[in-house]
């Protein structure tokens, strides 16, 4: 899965960049300028950056605006004691309302890893919401999305580097923020987000806290050997990441609409 409009990804032509490439140069990462130059004069990949310009705009316009509605409806049932503490413990911006889309989930639910013992990971608390004709539904683990849908994230690790990826149901693992990692705001909202793309099957979505020494190849590495054995079963089977870090995950089964 990867940011990507309701229509596949035109194709990449031969000595091309890679999508990734694509989405940091349009992303400002300075290190790919070049990228963005060869872009100009390519015409296959003029197509291709003008999809995940289409892309950002879906989000922008739908995605977002349907996780605050979701986080408002939320806020709107919260006990009486906390909605008298709200001007004091939340900022007038309307955004930062969403940070308390976390306070329900103080005890991790049942999609969440981690228990107690050595060597096991800490859970790292995660939500993953989904555009449903512009209103946002949080999605769990076990329920169906279809190729199109624009999920968001809610992570609870704020002001900490998280990595955010994906494996599909052919082993492919893909970057959901540009660069593959983002700091996480006080709302615990991550920046950006992913469109589904049309690949059926179990999509594992993975969050990792970046550790000291640790960078986003290591935590896709750790990706592609829980599921190293192949097919969707490994997909499905892979609860926990062989890395130590703070990590969760939430499995969707992607169908057909």
């Amino acid at each position: 899965m990867s940011a990507s409009s309701t229509m596949p990804m035109p194709p990449r032509a031969p000595g091309c960049p890679q999508d990734l490439d694509l989405e940091r140069a349009l992303a400002g990462e300075p290190a790919f300028a070049a990228t963005l130059t060869h872009a100009s004069s390519c015409a296959s990949c003029t197509v291709r950056l003008a999809w995940m310009r289409d892309a950002a705009d879906l989000f922008a316009r739908r995605v977002l605006p349907a996780t605050r509605d979701a986080v408002a409806a939320k806020l709107a049932n919260l006990t009486p004691w906390w909605r008298r503490w709200l001007p004091v413990a939340v900022p007038i911006a309307a955004a930062a309302t969403l940070a308390v889309v976390l306070l329900p989930t103080l005890l991790p639910p049942p999609n969440y890893i981690g228990t107690k013992g050595a060597g096991v990971p800490a859970p790292l608390p995660l939500q993953v919401f989904v555009d449903r004709s512009g209103k946002a539904a949080e999605v769990h683990t076990g329920d169906r999305v279809h190729p199109g849908d624009g999920l968001r994230f809610v992570v609870d690790a704020p002001d900490r580097e998280v990595v955010l990826v994906s494996v599909d149901a052919r082993g492919e693992v893909s970057r959901l923020v540009p660069g593959g990692s983002a700091r996480v705001p006080q709302t615990g909202i991550v920046p950006g987000g992913s469109v589904l793309d049309g690949v059926l099957g179990p999509e594992r979505i993975f969050a990792v806290e970046l550790q000291p020494g640790m960078d986003v190849a290591k935590v896709e590495a750790a990706v592609r050997a829980a599921v190293a054995s192949g097919g969707e079963q490994a997909v499905r089977e892979a609860r926990t990441l062989p890395i130590a870090a703070p990590q969760g995950t939430v499995l969707l089964e992607k169908v057909s609409p």
